[in-house]
């Protein structure tokens, strides 16, 4: 009767053990997938400009753009093949020799082509708005 309470006690034992053990897997978790729609736009907030500058070589760059774009807080418009922010008021396209970005700032001019002349961009042209934001748009030929 002990020999058969002990194996009782050892089984119900192992039974907690393994219950208690998460579960291994031998693959890595997936990365969290590019969220992706027709109806993606942008987030409202304004983007930091040393953010923004360093969002174009990085997205850009890639011959992985969906996970880069994931990883970044980026989203895809499957309508216009364009990534938003989904925090900021920015995004990025990518054509096969050059990227396009496009963000809203209220930093002056010369503050905003000194940040994106460093990536380098290219043709920064800059509109105000009657609110104030500078609308941004820059191309990146480093693509």
């Amino acid at each position: 009767m002990l020999n058969f309470l002990r194996v009782v006690v050892a089984l119900l034992a192992t039974v907690a053990i393994t219950a208690c053990t998460p579960a291994s897997s031998p693959e890595s978790p997936p990365a969290s997938a590019l969220i992706r729609g027709p109806n993606i736009g942008p987030g409202s907030q304004l983007a930091p400009l040393s953010e923004a500058a360093s969002f174009m070589p990085t997205l850009c760059r890639t011959d992985r753009p969906d996970e880069a774009a994931s990883a970044l807080g980026f989203a895809l418009n499957t309508d216009f093949g364009t990534y938003y922010h989904q925090t900021y008021n920015l995004s990025i396209k990518r054509l096969p020799d050059r990227c396009s970005l496009v963000l809203v700032s209220t930093e002056s001019e010369e503050r905003v082509t000194s940040f994106l002349s460093v990536v380098p961009a290219e043709n920064i042209t800059l509109r105000v708005a009657s609110d104030g934001n500078r609308y941004v748009s820059a191309v990146y030929a480093g693509a």
